[in-house]
């Protein structure tokens, strides 16, 4: 039999409705994903892919092959001296986390940047060049706590000593974070020379 126009009426409304449900869910959708991006600060934002570095890099320096930790200061924190965190777990974890510090300083040495903060536990998943920088993004993770994980990401300006870092921590560690800055600042003051305006 034919479909009487109210059927007709109803069935293009209903469509119609769908339809209008399914965009509004898209832009919700794409909205969300440009907070999460601005969340993300700098990495987000890099036009460079993230790219794990070579397993030369540390080069020469001694594998102990154990996760035994590094202490951190006289509170018991120690840093898994091997953690395993891909890229894309790492800006995973960099989009949920939030700022505990950042500040400017001034790097006398490049040489020995990476291998210093090796040797203290923390450690590189993907470095590259972008905006006329050289950025790091780096990671230590607590031995007792996995999930306790301090995110770092370190600029060198191009041709300059002048460098800046921000330290990154998920929100339930934040508090326990300023613990983290401390041992990054001594693992590398032996490159540091003063504090600068980038």
């Amino acid at each position: 039999g034919a479909v009487s126009l109210p059927s007709a009426a109803l069935g293009f409304a209903l469509g119609v409705l769908f339809t209008l449900l399914a965009l509004l869910a898209w832009i919700a959708y794409i909205a969300w994903r440009q907070r999460q991006q601005e969340q993300g600060g700098d990495m987000a934002s890099l036009d460079i892919p993230l790219r794990p570095l070579s397993s030369t890099l540390f080069e020469g320096l001694e594998d102990t092959g154990t996760a035994t930790g590094l202490a951190a200061f006289g509170d018991g924190v120690h840093y898994n001296e091997e953690p395993s965190i891909s890229p894309a777990r790492y800006q995973e974890l960099w989009a949920e986390a939030v700022l505990v510090d950042e500040d400017e300083l001034s790097l006398h040495s490049l040489d020995e940047l990476e291998s210093t903060l090796c040797e203290h536990g923390i450690h590189c998943v993907a470095a590259g060049t972008a905006d006329q920088h050289q950025k790091y993004y780096l990671y230590a993770q607590e031995l007792e706590r996995p999930s306790a994980v301090m995110l770092l990401e370190l600029r060198v300006r191009e041709g300059s000593s002048a460098a800046a870092y921000a330290v990154r921590a998920p929100p339930r560690f934040a508090p326990d974070a300023r613990t983290f800055v401390e041992y990054f600042l001594t693992a590398i003051s032996p490159l540091i020379t003063h504090s600068v305006d980038l």
